[in-house]
């Protein structure tokens, strides 16, 4: 089976007057299901082969193989090393499929395995901890552009059902990241995501951070050296000895490893 042939990325969003940025509802779709059956139909139902799908938590591959029959491309990943093992082991034979053992919350790993999905399927577990699952779906929108994010999740499935009003709100404490920039609004962005108290949010503002070559960002990266997290410090040594170079972009590696 051929490797899917990635789309178009979706164009990045815009930065509102307070520093933050809003997503187009047109340009994402967050579904939120509690079984494992719809789950996995939703895989059959809504991608074509055209799709680069990031699977987190793939734990046996009963979704993985239901993922790989769409002829998308698909990165599995999940942090136990003996069920990726099996799994890499029995879907050897299929080139769209890559099975990796990743934790999801090292965003740095995951955007160097696929930084471009166009959907996401997250089952970390469906009774998972309701801060577990929303942890791991902020650090996916803050990472990452997809059109489509397929969470599993009794918790999160329980409370969207119990919501009966919702006002979207005008400026939105997620941001979407469409790559390097030094306008002041990315700048206050990613300074304000550097803050933040998740040790996943902190190390991806360093791998943000490490592709920009503005005085506030360098500055933000060396007062980091001293972050109280050996994983955040370690990322901002990398960022700091690996500067990007004026008009090329990022610099090579991965600052998060």
């Amino acid at each position: 089976m051929a490797t899917a042939a990635h789309p178009d990325p979706i164009n990045r969003t815009e930065v509102d007057e307070r520093s933050r940025m809003t997503g187009r509802p047109s340009e994402m779709e967050i579904l939120v299901v509690s079984t494992h059956d719809r789950y996995r139909r939703l895989a059959v139902e809504r991608l074509t082969p055209s799709d680069v799908v990031l699977e987190i938590g793939c734990n046996n591959g009963g979704a993985t193989r239901i993922l790989a029959t769409t002829g998308a491309r698909v990165v599995a990943v999940d942090k136990s090393a003996s069920l990726v093992r099996d799994l890499k082991e029995e879907l050897k034979a299929l080139d769209n499929v890559t099975v990796a053992c990743v934790d999801g919350r090292d965003v740095t790993k995951l955007l160097a395995l696929l930084p471009d999905p166009t959907a996401i399927f997250i089952d970390i577990g469906g009774d998972a901890r309701l801060d577990h699952v929303a942890l791991q779906l902020r650090l996916c929108l803050l990472a990452f552009h997809a059109g489509l994010i397929v969470v599993r999740s009794i918790e999160l499935a329980t409370l969207a059902s119990l919501i009966g009003c919702i006002e979207t709100p005008r400026a939105t404490g997620v941001s979407f990241w469409g790559g390097p920039g030094d306008d002041p609004a990315s700048v206050s962005s990613l300074l304000y995501l550097s803050r933040g108290s998740s040790v996943e949010s902190r190390v991806l503002a360093v791998h943000l951070m490490s592709q920009s070559a503005g005085a506030a960002t360098r500055e933000r990266l060396r007062e980091m050296l001293s972050d109280p997290n050996p994983r955040v410090r370690k990322a901002a040594r990398w960022a700091c000895a690996h500067p990007p170079a004026t008009g090329t972009g990022a610099p090579s590696g991965n600052p998060g490893q």
